[in-house]
């Protein structure tokens, strides 16, 4: 991976080569490129990348893509991440760049749904085609129904996992080339300020007295919340000195039961950030 990182950053042309192959073979490497090169060689130059790269989608649309709004939330990821990379490199503060990623994928989904409108439906017929198409080859009743508020949901969290995703592997390259190990610092480090915590957790009670075609938005506001529980649980293993068995017993637990051990993340989080919990791991540091 460092390889490629030095690689990307050798040129222009090598990371516009790279991310263009991500679009091509659909790997989620596309968005990184654009934040790499937006925090290691500046905006300016993470601009002119994001402009090129985005030529490859509109050329697709060009050449008869079934759906705009698709192409558009290709680019918008990638503008995103400039966003992104520009307000991490500017306060160097994992909870505003995520602040930051939620705020810009609900402006552009906001923008889909008053500029895009008939698109969105039109997405939504062929979702909704295709689920019954899938339900009668398999000879299953579906009684789902798909609804524009649901897909844009849908679309947000493409936006911002996405987005998310390549900030950490954009910062994770950098931190191979120019401080191996930084990386790992940083996210056993990451933690919530209080007075943004609370506010997630209200967005929360919010979206949850909403239909629940916008429960999809709960996964989003609660996720740096999410995040930060585990990076706590990184710094205590680390801290107490325990094996990384306890890490993989975390990730499976999360994988196989979900929900009550996402929640318990959360909690975590939360309390970690109001009461600063790190801190109080130090005193029962192991020698």
């Amino acid at each position: 991976m460092r390889a490629l990182a030095k690689f990307i950053l050798r040129g222009r042309i090598q990371a516009i080569a790279v991310a263009a192959l991500g679009l091509i073979t659909l790997l989620p490497v596309s968005s990184a490129v654009v934040g790499l090169v937006s925090l290691a060689k500046g905006v300016k130059e993470g601009i002119l990348v994001f402009l090129w790269i985005s030529l490859l989608p509109l050329l697709t649309q060009q050449m008869g893509a079934d759906n705009p709004l698709l192409v558009a939330v290709t680019i918008a990821s990638l503008g995103i991440m400039v966003l992104a990379a520009a307000i991490h490199g500017l306060l160097a503060s994992w909870q505003w760049s995520l602040a930051a990623i939620l705020v810009f994928a609900t402006l552009c989904v906001m923008a889909f749904s008053l500029l895009m409108g008939s698109y969105v439906d039109a997405l939504v017929t062929a979702l909704q085609a295709m689920l019954l198409e899938i339900a009668q080859q398999q000879d299953v009743e579906i009684s789902m129904t798909l609804s524009a508020p649901l897909v844009l949901g849908v679309l947000a969290t493409v936006l911002f996992f996405g987005s998310v995703m390549g900030l950490i592997l954009a910062r994770w390259w950098q931190a191979l080339l120019y401080n191996p190990g930084g990386f790992q610092k940083e996210f056993h480090s990451f933690s919530l300020d209080a007075k943004l915590a609370v506010l997630l957790i209200l967005i929360t009670v919010f979206v949850l007295s909403l239909p629940t075609d916008y429960l999809l938005w709960v996964y989003l506001v609660v996720f740096p919340l999410l995040l930060a529980g585990i990076a706590l649980a990184h710094h205590a293993v680390k801290q107490l000195n325990l094996g990384d068995q306890w890490l993989a017993f975390l990730y499976v637990a999360l994988i196989m039961i979900g929900k009550p051990v996402t929640l318990i993340l959360v909690g975590l989080g939360l309390a970690d950030s109001i009461f600063d919990l790190r801190s109080k791991l130090a005193e029962y540091k192991k020698p």
